[in-house]
């Protein structure tokens, strides 16, 4: 399971970051558009060294080297300029698509790419499908690279969207646009994806 920070700063950002990692969160992407390199290397910094390896970079990705962290995300338009490819390959790549065409043609350099949007999003009220995804999802080729759902992605829909096709589902706006804490929805959305997976060994 992935989550996503908060594009903007929130209250207590750090230490609800620090507990969802303590409680076992397996990667969470640091997406901050605005924030310069100062500012994220800031909020990195209040992050348990322990976890560097599991935080992704979206921007200032020049500051992975420096924390000893080995994942960075790119956005579409970032996937245009392909000298990224050269970096270091023992970096993990991931990327974002919104249509299965894209995202059949990705490089296998990506270990995996967030689709968006499964569901009309939670963090911007009305940005939803353009089109059936689920009907899309049916003519994937592409098996070398993960397929993660973004948008949308809560408690209710999690078995479906894993059941539906998608390997991974990434969460947004239901960890930090809820009147629950952080930590309360990851642990609920968790405990879905947990009885999905004891059921399937049944």
């Amino acid at each position: 399971m992935i989550i996503i920070t908060h594009p903007e700063t929130i209250d207590e950002e750090a230490f609800w970051i620090n507990a969802l990692l303590d409680h076992g969160l397996e990667r969470l992407h640091i997406r901050k558009p605005g924030y310069t390199a100062a500012a994220i290397d800031g909020l990195i910094r209040q992050i348990d060294a322990r976890y560097y390896d599991r935080l992704v970079l979206h921007q200032q990705h020049q500051l992975a080297g420096a924390f000893g962290m080995s994942r960075t995300h790119y956005t579409e338009e970032q996937r245009n300029d392909t000298t990224f490819m050269d970096a270091d390959q023992a970096l993990i790549l991931s990327t974002s698509v919104h249509t299965i065409e894209a995202f059949n043609g990705l490089n296998k350099r990506f270990s995996y790419a967030f689709m968006s949007p499964v569901y009309e999003s939670i963090s911007k009220p009305g940005y939803r499908p353009a089109t059936d995804l689920w009907t899309q999802i049916k003519q994937r080729t592409n098996t070398a690279v993960a397929l993660v759902a973004l948008g949308g992605i809560s408690p209710a829909n999690i078995a479906a969207t894993l059941n539906g096709g998608f390997d991974e589902v990434a969460l947004m706006g239901s960890i930090w646009k809820q009147k629950q804490s952080p930590l309360a929805v990851y642990q609920q959305c968790r405990n879905q994806q947990t009885n999905l997976q004891d059921n399937k060994h049944v």
